[in-house]
């Protein structure tokens, strides 16, 4: 082969590998996943707290779709890396990278709550992000600095003072009721000596129960908005208590004074109020000392009261 032919082959050879390089580069670009980074959370519109909506602007959210082929529709939020299960967006723009979460307590998810907004406090901060339910986060940068956290509310200070005041008010009326009637007072036991009416330890404990449920009530309303809290056992705890005092009251009728003679003792305008320790020892007392639980009193002419 002579020199120019052997020239033009070994241009031909040169051009035909460059061509080749030229068609496998992008081939190879083409291969490559279609985003660079995962996901990264960049900002939250709205508070954290039940049944609150909130807007999760996301990057690269429309690229990790495609390419791995999953639905952003099943995201849940991760609250300190904690995913609230069942929390599904309930609007979400790939275009525009946004999420829209209506953060509700369901039985999924309620474990995750119960965490997130005990114990009680006025706020509290997390660490917050979204990503699929049995994965890991997404990268969260919505915050300068390397804390990352969001704002949760757990009670409102507007609403938890409402709710202060209205108890206040409940109890200081029920004590003056207490305090200038026979609220409380086991009518048909007059002690004794017949001198004055003894505090009733069932209407006391249905009083004490009555108080207990209802501030807890208010307490859970506030936290979780939920006004199903009073289930069956605690309006069967009610119940017991005010039976009690039904009870009670009825076997005092039965092994007490008469009618009459109630009355007209009750009626009596110069017998001396009692004093408040005096009061607080008939929770303890009977007639004849300290007992568990006082129902020997005495009856008129002497005999114990079964």
């Amino acid at each position: 082969m002579d020199t120019p032919s052997f020239l033009a082959f070994g241009a031909l050879a040169i051009a035909w590998l460059l061509g080749l390089l030229g068609v496998a580069a992008p081939l190879d670009v083409q291969a490559q996943p279609l985003h660079n980074q995962a996901p990264v959370v960049l900002e939250i519109e709205g508070d954290i707290e039940p049944d609150a909506l909130i807007r999760v602007k996301v990057s690269g959210l429309q690229e990790w779709a495609d390419s791995e082929r999953q639905s952003a529709w099943r995201l849940v939020p991760h609250v300190d890396g904690r995913p609230l299960k069942g929390s599904y967006p309930s609007g979400v723009s790939l275009r525009e990278g946004w999420l829209q979460f209506h953060l509700r307590i369901t039985q999924d998810n309620e474990i995750g709550w119960v965490d997130l907004l005990s114990p009680p406090a006025f706020e509290r901060f997390v660490a917050f992000s979204v990503g699929p339910e049995q994965g890991d986060a997404f990268a969260s940068r919505y915050h300068d600095g390397s804390d990352r956290l969001a704002r949760v509310i757990v009670i409102r200070p507007g609403w938890a003072a409402t709710a202060a005041v209205l108890v206040v008010a409940c109890a200081l009326g029920f004590a003056y009721l207490a305090k200038h009637t026979r609220l409380l007072l086991d009518t048909a036991d007059l002690g004794a000596d017949g001198s004055r009416p003894r505090l009733s330890l069932a209407k006391v404990q249905f009083a004490l129960w009555f108080f207990a449920i209802f501030t807890s009530f208010l307490v859970i309303w506030l936290t979780t908005g939920r006004t199903d809290s009073l289930n069956s056992s605690v309006l069967a705890i009610l119940g017991i208590s005010s039976g009690t005092a039904l009870g009670e009251s009825f076997l005092r009728n039965a092994n007490g004074a008469t009618s009459a003679q109630r009355t007209e003792r009750q009626a009596d305008p110069s017998r001396p109020p009692a004093q408040f320790w005096a009061q607080m020892k008939d929770l303890a007392c009977d007639a004849h000392g300290a007992s568990i639980y006082p129902l020997a009193r005495s009856r008129p002419g002497g005999r114990a009261a079964p």
